[in-house]
């Protein structure tokens, strides 16, 4: 197994030109195909590994899943806040992603050779379903739920990155409607 240690701070200079740097220390420590890492302070675990046929234990979640689990809370924290500036009250989010990678770019033999491939993912598609609060000033119609969407991925740190590696990302923001059991 594999364990981390993140540590998080911020740093927020006066003037606002300069930057506002939120900083991410991560130590770790895996055997096998297997990793733990533990966050400090907050001292949360987390866990990858990989299916047996691929020599891990498969006790816990690939990390390509873990990516795709980190790109769903990081979008799920970017709305919330975004929504918020845009009167837009989310009461919840359902998220369902697919990602796909030519596996030739990290099983390419020999490995001494360069693959034919990259081995980055190639693409991330599906959906994110809100359900918005009767009490919200906007966010009743389907364009006003796009443009949220919009605004989240150009603002998400890991949609940011995904997108600069090259990664196709589409995920279609979709009103399920409002809730009015509040």
């Amino acid at each position: 197994m594999f364990k981390t240690s993140l540590r998080r701070f911020v740093v927020v200079k006066s003037n606002c030109d300069e930057a506002i740097v939120k900083a991410y220390h991560v130590i770790g420590q895996g055997s096998r195909c297997g990793a733990r890492s533990t966050t400090l302070p907050a001292r949360h675990e987390i866990c990858t590994d990989t299916p047996v046929s691929a020599g891990g234990c498969d006790t816990a979640a690939e990390p390509v899943e873990t990516l795709l689990a980190a790109l769903i809370g990081c979008e799920q924290a970017t709305a919330h806040f975004v929504g918020r500036m845009m009167g837009i009250r989310l009461k919840s989010i359902n998220f369902e992603l697919h990602a796909e990678r030519d596996a030739r770019g990290s099983m390419h033999t020999p490995v001494t050779e360069v693959a034919p491939v990259t081995s980055q993912l190639t693409s991330i598609t599906g959906s994110a379903k809100c359900l918005v609060s009767s009490k919200s000033r906007r966010g009743s119609t389907q364009q006003e739920i796009h443009e949220l969407g919009t605004i989240v991925h150009n603002r998400c740190p890991i949609a940011t990155m995904v997108v600069n590696s090259g990664c196709t990302l589409e995920i279609d923001w979709i009103l399920l409607g409002t809730d009015n059991n509040e």
